[in-house]
């Protein structure tokens, strides 16, 4: 008999291969995904700039992207607190800020980097 009852499966396991997102030589990753989070990461050894190579930046990104602290959703700014909201609404606040910065009238000081608070993160 297995490990698993007859009534429950294994869960589905599937490969991904995408571009390092984080430095400039875009190295191709081979990440396996169990339950729509990334188990595991190799070096894609059919991408055509790495050849398999991956730097231990690209070997943590599991933990990067499983981290809980991630951020999930657009947070947006309101005086010195940071509220979630909806794409939509991030959108739309970006829109804003862009005709603002476009016509020239200011009607708050951004901060910093754009959408991240001064001394971002906190810790």
């Amino acid at each position: 008999m297995s490990a698993l009852s007859p009534d429950r499966s294994a869960p589905k396991i599937d490969t991904a291969y995408r571009v390092c997102p984080l430095c400039e030589a875009t190295c191709g990753l081979e990440l396996t995904i169990t339950g729509g989070a990334i188990r595991s990461v190799r070096g894609d050894r059919e991408d055509v700039f790495s050849k398999g190579f991956i730097c231990p930046k690209g070997v943590a990104f599991d933990r990067l992207d499983n981290d809980p602290d991630r951020l999930r959703r657009p947070m947006v700014r309101e005086g010195e607190q940071w509220r979630e909201v909806g794409w939509d609404e991030a959108f739309a606040v970006v829109a804003a800020g862009r005709s603002v910065s476009i016509s020239g009238t200011r009607t708050s000081t951004p901060s910093p980097g754009g959408c991240m608070p001064r001394g971002w993160p906190a810790r």
